[in-house]
C-alpha cells in the first residue's frame, strides 16, 4: 500500500513571516515531486500574492519643486564645526565693536538695526530703545525678516553688554555667524559697565532705554 504524503497545515510561521503556506509545503514535503513536476511550481507561484512576488521599490526621490530645492539649498548653507572655526579665525573682532559713546551717531538713523540677543522675557522686561528681538539662535530666515538689507548696519547686545557675567558673551559668538551669512556691517555693543560699575543703572534710567512691565 503506497504511503501518503504527510500533510502540512498552515502554522503561525506562515502568517507571521508572510510566507505562502502552499509554497512552503511544496518545498519541505514534496521536494522530489517539484523536480519531476514543474507544473506544481507554477501552481504554487500562482497562489503566491503579488506583493510577495514583486520586490518592494525604494522610496522615490522627492519631486523637483521650488520648496524642495529651497530645503536642499538650506542644508548646504548650514555651517559645519570646521566652517565656523575657520570663520572665527578670520574674523577681526576689534573692527566690529562700538562703545555706548559711539552709539550717538547711530540713534534713530536709517538702515541701522539694533538687535537684542537675550531671552524674550528679558527683552520684555526692558530693552534699548528701537531694538528688535532676535535671541541667541541666529536663524537666517528670522534675521532676513528683521534685516532684509545685508548692507545695513547692525548693532547687537546681550546680557554681558549691560551687566558683568561669567558666561561667554553672546555677541562674541554670534558676530562670525552674521559675517558668514553675508552681514558684514555688524558690531557688538561693548560692555557699558566697564567705565563705571553703576553706569548701566544710569543708562537704564535714560532716554535710550525702554522699561518693561517689571521695570515700571
Amino acid at each position: 500500500m503506497p504511503s501518503q504524503a504527510p500533510t502540512c497545515p498552515p502554522t503561525r510561521f506562515h502568517y507571521r513571516h508572510g510566507f505562502p503556506a502552499a509554497l512552503l509545503c511544496l518545498t519541505l514535503v514534496a521536494a522530489p515531486a517539484l523536480v519531476a513536476t514543474p507544473t506544481l511550481v507554477a501552481a504554487a507561484l500562482v497562489a503566491t500574492p503579488a506583493s510577495a512576488q514583486t520586490p518592494s521599490k525604494g522610496t522615490p526621490n522627492p519631486p523637483k519643486t521650488k520648496e524642495n530645492e529651497d530645503k536642499q539649498a538650506l542644508i548646504r548653507k548650514i555651517l559645519t564645526g570646521d566652517d565656523y572655526k575657520n570663520t572665527v579665525l578670520k574674523f577681526d573682532y576689534s573692527k566690529h565693536q562700538v562703545s555706548l559713546k559711539d552709539m550717538d551717531k547711530y540713534w534713530d538713523k536709517k538702515n541701522v538695526y539694533i538687535l537684542d540677543l537675550r531671552s524674550p522675557e528679558q527683552y520684555k522686561s526692558g530693552h534699548i530703545k528701537g531694538a528688535l528681538h532676535l535671541g541667541a539662535d541666529i536663524l537666517e530666515d528670522k534675521l532676513r525678516k528683521l534685516v532684509p538689507d545685508k548692507k545695513a548696519t547692525i548693532i547687537v547686545y546681550c546680557n554681558n553688554s549691560l551687566f558683568p557675567t561669567r558666561m561667554i558673551s553672546l555677541t562674541d559668538s554670534c558676530l562670525p555667524q552674521f559675517s558668514a551669512l553675508g552681514y558684514e556691517n555688524v558690531f557688538s555693543l561693548a560692555p557699558i559697565w566697564h567705565d563705571s560699575p553703576t553706569y548701566n543703572r544710569s543708562f537704564m534710567e535714560g532716554p535710550h532705554w525702554v522699561k518693561g512691565e517689571s521695570g515700571k
